[in-house]
This record gives structure tokens, C-alpha cells and sequence, in this order.
């Protein structure tokens, strides 16, 4: 039987990873920002673009914009998508309309491939080896990693796919405690 399994730990990194982190981070944001500004202006007629529209949309910025220069894109199509899946529910009644995201709180972003782990270090695309604390062993497949801030201190998440042993089966024996 596969189950999902989540870690989470302290991420170490150095002075300039934790700047490209915060780039990361701060361009997550802008793109939520960004294309949820251009959804309000669609809200009457409830033509949201689609997630080509956007993809091609951040394409575009990628090339004109400094800030998106080097920067992997992987994680802001991620964030996209996730506005995407939040317009779609408020489209269908069961969610308020997205909210612009701080860029000051906190936040996060997503790597769903080019993930490769090591003994307390993890591999990301663009960005290199980052380390971490790892206070406990991960088994399974790599499925995401998600890098957080959290009151200013760095953390990162691993969803992993692993295989979890089968349940023990009950046993026809007594307990001590029922034989007295």
C-alpha cells in the first residue's frame, strides 16, 4: 500500500541563496499579484484567463522583466495554478474571490521536479544544493518540495510517495491479562 508522506525541516542556507530565496519568493508573489489584478478587471463577465493564457502571460514577462531573469519558472506556474484552482472554486460558489498576497508576510513556493536529495541536502533547479537539518530518515519518492518562510526563520517540506508496510494482522491469542 503508497501513502503520501510530509517532512518538514529547518533549511540552512547561506547569505546568498537566502537572497535568492527571497527573490523567489517575492516573484511568486508578483505573479499571483499580477494576473489576479487582470482576473478582477474579467469578474463581470466571468472570463477568467485559462492557464495557457497565463502561462503565455509569464512567458512574456519572463523575457521582459530583470526581475524574472534566471529565475526558474517552475515555481510561479505553480503558484498560478493554484490561483487558477481558487478562481475555478469561486466560479462554482464554494470560495470567496483570491486575495492579493503580502509580500511582506511570509510565503511560499513549490518545485515539483529536478529534485534530488542527499544526506541533508537537497538539489533544486536554478538555485543548487541548499542544506537542511534532517533529524529523521525520508523514504519514498520525491513528489514536491515546498521552501517557507515562517517568522523569518527558513523551512522547507517534502511530500514524498512511500510504501507503507502492511498492517499486522489480529492475532487469535489471548492477552495475559485475559487469561487471568
Amino acid at each position: 500500500m503508497y501513502v503520501w508522506r510530509s517532512y518538514r525541516f529547518r533549511l540552512k542556507p547561506t547569505k546568498a541563496q537566502e537572497e535568492l530565496l527571497t527573490r523567489y519568493n517575492r516573484c511568486t508573489r508578483m505573479a499571483w499579484n499580477s494576473v489576479l489584478d487582470l482576473q478582477k478587471k474579467r469578474i463581470e463577465t466571468r472570463n477568467f484567463y485559462s492557464e495557457e493564457e497565463t502561462d503565455s502571460l509569464l512567458q512574456r514577462w519572463s523575457s521582459e522583466s530583470p526581475l524574472l531573469e534566471n529565475i526558474n519558472l517552475q515555481p510561479l506556474r505553480i503558484t498560478l495554478r493554484h490561483q487558477h484552482k481558487a478562481l475555478q472554486n469561486f466560479l462554482r460558489g464554494k470560495k470567496n474571490f483570491p486575495h492579493p498576497k503580502l509580500i511582506e508576510k511570509g510565503g511560499k513556493f513549490q518545485f515539483t521536479s529536478g529534485i534530488k536529495i542527499y544526506d541533508g541536502e537537497f538539489f533544486l533547479p536554478l538555485i543548487g544544493k541548499l542544506k537542511f537539518t534532517q533529524h529523521r530518515p525520508m523514504n519514498g519518492e520525491v513528489k514536491r518540495v515546498t521552501i517557507m518562510i515562517r517568522g523569518g526563520k527558513w523551512e522547507v517540506s517534502f511530500l514524498l510517495y512511500t510504501e507503507r508496510p502492511d498492517p499486522i494482522a489480529p492475532s487469535d491469542k489471548k492477552l495475559l491479562w485475559e487469561s487471568i
